[in-house]
């Protein structure tokens, strides 16, 4: 299967595809720290919080109740407040990636309603943690440039 990568600047509400929707929630601002999840299993890698859209939902209210889910963290689905970075394909299965931002005075590290370990990691230091999932590397950068574009 080919994969398709695209950065738009609308998200995909309506189509039908099966989909997975995935957060990165920035905390304390430009040069924060980014919201990381990882299970409780020795082999275990960090990601970013998300996950299957159930039927009736969309991408963003998915998103809200994972988030929920996993990280113990209200998010809002309002455009000004989640705002859309990329779309990937991989077959008929979609993966839509918001960015977002909560309040420097959430604290970290707590645990996820699943037992997951959530924790709030520097964003430079993403890219060099060995436990980190490769697959949501690229995006950091994504999410870099709209900061710098101020959205």
């Amino acid at each position: 299967m080919t994969k398709r990568y695209s950065i738009l600047d609308q998200h995909f509400e309506d189509h039908e595809e099966e989909g997975t929707a995935i957060a990165i929630i920035l905390q304390d601002g430009e040069v924060g720290k980014v919201i990381t999840i990882k299970e409780d299993r020795h082999d275990a890698l960090r990601k970013f919080p998300g996950g299957r859209r159930e039927p009736g939902e969309t991408f963003r209210t998915a998103l809200q109740r994972e988030v929920l889910e996993e990280a113990s963290t209200k998010i809002e689905v309002d455009p000004k407040q989640l705002f859309f970075l990329a779309r990937v394909d991989r077959g008929s299965h979609v993966t839509c990636i918001y960015g977002t931002k909560i309040s420097p005075e959430e604290k970290f590290p707590r645990v996820g309603r699943k037992g997951e370990t959530v924790e709030a990691i520097p964003l430079d230091d993403v890219a060099v943690l060995q436990d980190f999932h490769p697959k949501y590397l690229e995006f950091i950068e994504v999410l870099r440039q709209r900061l710098i574009a101020g959205r």
